[in-house]
């Protein structure tokens, strides 16, 4: 039987080329998902506290919280699933490929970057803008407990 050595070489650096290059792409979007769902937590977490307060406000009486907040919801309405991210996730996913540490940066830093970086305006939402990405490290932190006061 013939074999070409080199061309089966060839061919073996060439696919774990491809291999490397989808785990890369992997991890980027794993990080670039995180980034943005610590965005959402945030979100998510102030928007559980301001209702809190003002059930305080209204009613007086903060040890009903934890029963009336158990069955509302306080998603983020500017995050998206995957395969239907928002345009700031979708830049945030662009410059985490492009090598781009948003560590401690706000989402409207990110926007101004991108920007920047693309030549395309990118426009976030005012109540995100001054949320911050987390560190690398706790990028995929918990999020807050549910009913916490």
């Amino acid at each position: 039987m013939w074999q070409d050595n080199a061309a089966a070489a060839g061919l073996e650096q060439t696919l774990q080329a491809h291999r490397d290059a989808e785990e890369a792409r992997w991890q980027a979007r794993r990080k670039a998902s995180g980034l943005c769902e610590a965005i959402g937590q945030q979100w998510s977490h102030d928007a559980r506290e301001t209702a809190r307060q003002q059930f305080i406000a209204d009613y007086g009486d903060e040890s009903l919280w934890p029963d009336h907040s158990a069955s509302m919801r306080f998603d983020c309405p500017h995050t998206g699933f995957r395969g239907g991210e928002k345009p700031w996730e979708q830049a945030v996913g662009h410059l985490v490929r492009g090598g781009a540490d948003l560590a401690g940066v706000t989402v409207a830093e990110m926007a101004r970057l991108y920007t920047a970086r693309t030549g395309h305006t990118l426009t976030v939402p005012e109540d995100i803008a001054h949320y911050r990405f987390p560190g690398t490290s706790d990028s995929h932190a918990a999020p807050p407990p549910g009913n916490s006061p």
